[in-house]
């Protein structure tokens, strides 16, 4: 019997919001759900059933499983998109917790880590998997998340969210119109290192970069919560690492640095338009290491500055990041 195949490229749908949630376990309403992305189709969300069981007691007569009862939900969705000024800011927003919206249009987001409060911001993001598989997931945090780039293509986002486990089946009334998308792209980034306050572009001599953020959320459950997390929280110490790969030169500017444990000011700033800007800024930074290596003849320093090499001196956070787009808001309540 012939079935109706369902044509990913056809049929998947993600609807993302610039809001945050009012109230844990509440979604967003349809109203606050007001951008469609371009996105790969094989990235689904995953529900995950944990069971109580009595598999391994004895008093059955047998060795078989005669009990299930799910006593625990969990939700989780990650992948990798291509980067646009939109997105920058809603991953940037939901993983580092804390945002400054300033400007009259373009708008300026600054994003740091969330220091006020353990609580994670959380919002809902809308899937339709196929024809009728559609569905709400509230509750929403981003664990981590990685910008990379190179020299050309749009910069990449490979991002991990989890959820308390709430799924809200059901349709929007209707999707909005598909995003206008303004990729951010390798081609219009510079990469600037020096000291502290004096950092110079080293553009030409990079192969490739990625920052590695780390938001230190969890997923917490308590008692009365009945299958699903009660909220998300900030635990430890969040972080932001930095990886690049730049060409060697005649004069050496790394390993007599990464020797001296030398603090370096690293920016990466990206400009694809008045209204599509991604600015990253590790004020103070050391070399975690300073590996050469030979590419087509050529040396090339991989360098790596980790978690305890990025530092907070003074009123200076220790990783800040700066996006400027066509929205107003984001992580307001709704």
């Amino acid at each position: 019997m012939p079935y109706e195949a369902q044509q990913l490229l056809a049929v998947r749908e993600m609807v993302l919001s610039a809001n945050k949630q009012t109230t844990y376990g509440t979604a967003l309403g349809d109203g606050a759900l007001l951008h469609r992305p371009s996105f790969d189709p094989g990235m689904f969300v995953q529900i995950t059933k944990t069971p109580r069981t009595n598999a391994t007691k004895a008093g059955k007569g047998h060795r078989f499983p005669t009990e299930r009862q799910i006593i625990e939900l969990a939700s989780a969705f990650s992948g990798s998109i291509e980067l646009t000024d939109y997105l920058a800011a809603f991953f940037l927003g939901l993983v580092m917790g804390h945002v400054v919206d300033t400007g009259a249009g373009p708008y300026t987001h600054a994003f740091t880590f969330e220091n006020a409060t353990a609580i994670a911001p959380v919002t809902t993001v809308y899937f339709e998997d196929t024809a009728d598989v559609h569905y709400k997931l509230p509750d929403v945090s981003v664990i981590d998340l990685t910008i990379s780039g190179g020299p050309t293509g749009p910069l990449m986002a490979q991002f991990s969210m989890a959820g308390s486990g709430r799924l809200i089946a059901g349709s929007m009334g209707a999707l909005p119109a598909a995003a206008t998308p303004t990729y951010l792209l390798g081609s219009d980034t510079d990469i600037l290192v020096g000291a502290t306050g004096a950092a110079a572009s080293i553009k030409e001599r990079v192969k490739s970069w990625s920052i590695k953020i780390a938001s230190g959320i969890v997923i917490h459950r308590a008692p009365g919560g009945q299958m699903y997390a009660t909220f998300n929280k900030f635990t430890g110490t969040p972080s932001a690492t930095l990886d690049l790969v730049v060409g060697a030169t005649a004069a050496d500017d790394v390993f007599n640095i990464f020797l001296a444990d030398t603090l370096r000011e690293v920016q990466i700033n990206t400009n694809s338009g008045a209204s599509a800007q991604l600015n990253m800024k590790f004020p103070n930074a050391a070399y975690t290491a300073a590996q050469l290596s030979s590419n087509n003849d050529e040396g090339d320093w991989h360098i790596t500055s980790d978690e305890q090499a990025v530092l907070k001196v003074g009123a200076a956070e220790p990783f800040q990041a700066t996006v400027i787009n066509a929205t107003q808001h984001y992580l307001v309540a709704a």
